[in-house]
């Protein structure tokens, strides 16, 4: 199917989608108006009355979507993403903002002093950590919003063709979090990397608002990484510090898991360096001692297989690199000794520093 949707992908397209959906409870004879009152009470409207209008604004001083209940002095501000996660507090600065509009401004917007704000996050791609921390009111996900929408199905074929192109999106992000299916999405895939880092430290290690445990990614050269801090540490005669993470990437030989050492020390500092080299052999021996008196020399964990290159003087240097080729390949019988053997090296890390 010559599909609209696969073409229009950015969320200037999704923003349009949303103000589409909404603006029909401007008109009340339409078979799409309770569309509109359903995605209302989506983003926290408890009451959508008869006869109540709207007034969406795209792009208002950045904010993505500003949604205007006519002669409620009350403004729904919208964040809207597809795949990428909220950065730079964006819903807080766009809030503040409208706090300070000018009384022109406000009349373009139909609202009086003292206006009544509610934010939205609303995000059809994959929830990662990040997302979890957003401040917002109400968060719409891409199945809540489908959800929304497919009550409505056959009564429009702009509806019917978001809704074909939705039902992919959220069947693909299904799909990579799968990873077990086909392995390989590991080395492609954030969503396929979270889940697994996940799987090996859930969510409940996790203190919001704590850069420990959190799952984070990014990409380098278009290859995805995912990366989790278990340690943050302070230099006794030095204002900065550094830290311990896992590093899930992949290579050459695929897909692997890397316990790293992370201080982004000055090189031309004779003293900054010989204290980043005596930190990361530090960890680089108690890591050593952990997997050879921790675990069976046979274990995949053992030091024997495990054991990287000294790399001391990286910002980022490798402390142990485990790859998972024969453990997905094995997985029902290795999952268990992957999971816990990461589980048991973190905390036998951290009781010793």
């Amino acid at each position: 199917m010559n599909n609209l949707f696969d073409y229009a992908t950015s969320e200037l397209s999704q923003d349009a989608v949303i103000c589409w959906c909404l603006n029909w409870l401007n008109e009340p004879a339409s078979n799409l108006y309770p569309l509109a009152v359903d995605l209302l009470k989506k983003m926290g409207e408890v009451t959508v009355e008869s006869g109540q209008t709207l007034q969406t604004i795209q792009q208002f001083y950045k904010t993505d979507i500003l949604i205007c209940l006519t002669g409620k002095n009350r403004v729904i501000l919208v964040e809207d993403k597809t795949d990428s996660s909220e950065h730079g507090e964006q819903i807080r600065r766009y809030r503040e903002r409208m706090t300070q509009l000018s009384e022109e401004e406000r009349r373009l917007c139909g609202i009086h002093e003292n206006v009544e704000l509610r934010t939205v996050y609303f995000k059809t791609g994959f929830l990662y950590d990040a997302d979890r921390l957003v401040d917002a009111d109400v968060t719409i996900t891409g199945e809540a919003f489908l959800q929304c929408l497919t009550p409505y199905q056959g009564k429009s074929e702009i509806l019917d063709a978001y809704l074909t192109f939705l039902e992919r999106k959220l069947e693909q992000q299904a799909r990579e979090k799968d990873f077990l299916q086909e392995p390989e999405r590991l080395n492609n895939s954030a969503i396929a990397q979270h889940t697994l880092m996940r799987m090996i430290f859930p969510e409940t290690l996790w203190k919001r608002g704590s850069v420990l445990y959190e799952v984070y990614h990014g990409s380098s050269f278009g290859r995805p990484w995912t990366e989790m801090v278990i340690a943050e540490y302070l230099f006794p005669t030095q204002k900065d510090g550094y830290r311990i993470f896992w590093r899930m990437d992949r290579d050459q030989d695929g897909t692997y898991l890397s316990l790293r050492f992370y201080d982004p020390y000055n090189k031309k500092d004779a003293e900054e360096k010989q204290t980043h080299v005596e930190a990361y052999r530090k960890h680089r021996a108690q890591i050593e001692a952990i997997c050879t008196y921790e675990f069976e020399s046979d274990s995949m964990w053992a030091w024997e297989n495990v054991r990287c290159g000294h790399t001391e003087n990286y910002y980022e240097a490798s402390l142990l690199t485990l790859h998972l080729e024969q453990v997905l390949k094995h997985w029902d019988t290795e999952r268990e000794t992957l999971i816990q053997g990461a589980r048991a090296l973190t905390e036998q890390f951290r009781r010793k520093n």
